[in-house]
C-alpha cells in the first residue's frame, strides 16, 4: 500500500486517496496484479488490511463524459476473505 495522497480541489473540497496493489492468486494470465485507487470515503476500510491478507474484490466498472472527454472509473470494495 502506498502513502496517502491528499490535498483540497478547486472547489475547496478537501481530498484523499491511496493506491493498493492486489496479486490475482491462481491466475496466470497477462495480468496477475491489480491497482486500486482508494477514495477518501474508504481509506479507513482498506487500512486494517497488512501485506499479505487474503482479501475479497468486488467492483463496478463505468465509464462517464466530462467536458466532452470519457474516463473510465473501476470501484472496488475489498473484505477479507
Amino acid at each position: 500500500m502506498s502513502e496517502i495522497t491528499s490535498g483540497t480541489s478547486t472547489s475547496g473540497r478537501d481530498w484523499a486517496r491511496m493506491t493498493i496493489m492486489i496479486d490475482i492468486l491462481g491466475y496466470h494470465g497477462a495480468i496477475s496484479k491489480l491497482s486500486f485507487q482508494v477514495g477518501t470515503d474508504r481509506i479507513s476500510d482498506v487500512q486494517e488490511f497488512k501485506v499479505g491478507d487474503k482479501v475479497e474484490i468486488g467492483w463496478s466498472i463505468y465509464a462517464r463524459e466530462y467536458n466532452g472527454r470519457w474516463y473510465k472509473v473501476i470501484k472496488g470494495v475489498a473484505q477479507p476473505s
